[in-house]
């Protein structure tokens, strides 16, 4: 019995010992999405712990909170978005409510998937290919149609640029197919369904959607690739020391090794 009260005691006081460890850190608030962000920040919390830090991360499927939350004071930073999406909220804001990126931590090739017609030849007058609601990524597709070679873009087109409408950007066709622009979230089930000739969908969303990479028939080359999803904290905020500790954990090596090994190639290191 003494010996059984003898374990118990020590368990205890373990457990107490490393909650008051573990509330010793100094608590960074972050906005992600779950894939691959949460995974991402979840491998770097041991690192964090290391320095004195760890995380409170809440996930979200709406990318409209995540700049608000860290604009606000809600968040810290948040890690969810590409460069050019957050250029467009800074421009729809005042200027004491900008953010800033201070770390490229991946990018997600965006890849064409075949939906009720598998190989891109066989493409006619018509057809639908379906794309998501996010505007910021309307000149992302549209230069990688570009490439195909299944349209020309305007003169002064810029892919990083804000479309209200993809066509907009578009000079002329090879085939006079049209977009049908549904929720982000919807692309996968959208592709299951066969719905559309065509689909491109987002790495996170594929990701999520157990697509591999394998069934993408193209995908964006990830070199120079303009749409690295960032850290992103308020102006002001980039100095604090808890956030030069999150970018010294988020570009080292062992985050690099995890996204390549995790992700096979449908999330690349920055």
């Amino acid at each position: 019995m003494k010996k059984i009260i003898t374990t118990l005691v020590l368990t205890l006081t373990l457990i107490s010992l490393y909650g008051c460890h573990k509330n010793d850190y100094e608590v960074i608030k972050i906005v992600a999405t779950s894939v691959p962000h949460e995974e991402v920040l979840i491998e770097a919390i041991p690192l964090l712990n290391e320095r004195g830090y760890t995380l409170d991360i809440t996930v979200i499927s709406d990318y409209s909170i995540g700049n608000p939350a860290v604009s606000n004071g809600s968040a810290d930073a948040n890690y969810f978005q590409h460069l050019p999406y957050l250029n467009a909220f800074n421009q729809s804001v005042d200027s004491t409510k900008q953010l800033i990126s201070v770390l490229g931590v991946h990018i997600e090739p965006i890849g064409l998937y075949g939906s009720n017609k598998s190989t891109l030849d066989t493409l006619s007058d018509g057809d639908k290919i379906i794309i998501s609601d996010n505007a910021s990524d309307y000149g992302r597709i549209i230069q990688f149609l570009v490439n195909l070679e299944l349209v020309t873009a305007k003169e002064g087109f810029n892919s990083e640029n804000t479309y209200h409408d993809p066509e907009e950007a578009i000079e002329s066709k090879k085939v006079n197919f049209s977009f049908q622009i549904i929720e982000a979230a919807l692309l996968v089930q959208a592709q299951k369904n066969k719905e559309g000739a065509f689909i491109f969908i987002n790495g996170n969303y594929a990701l999520e959607g157990n697509l591999s990479v394998s069934e993408r028939l193209y995908v964006e080359s990830a070199e120079d690739n303009p749409f690295v999803n960032v850290l992103a904290v308020r102006k002001g905020t980039e100095d604090d020391l808890k956030i030069k500790a999150l970018i010294e954990v988020l570009s080292s090596e062992t985050i690099k090794a995890f996204i390549t090994t995790r992700y096979g190639g449908a999330v690349i290191p920055a």
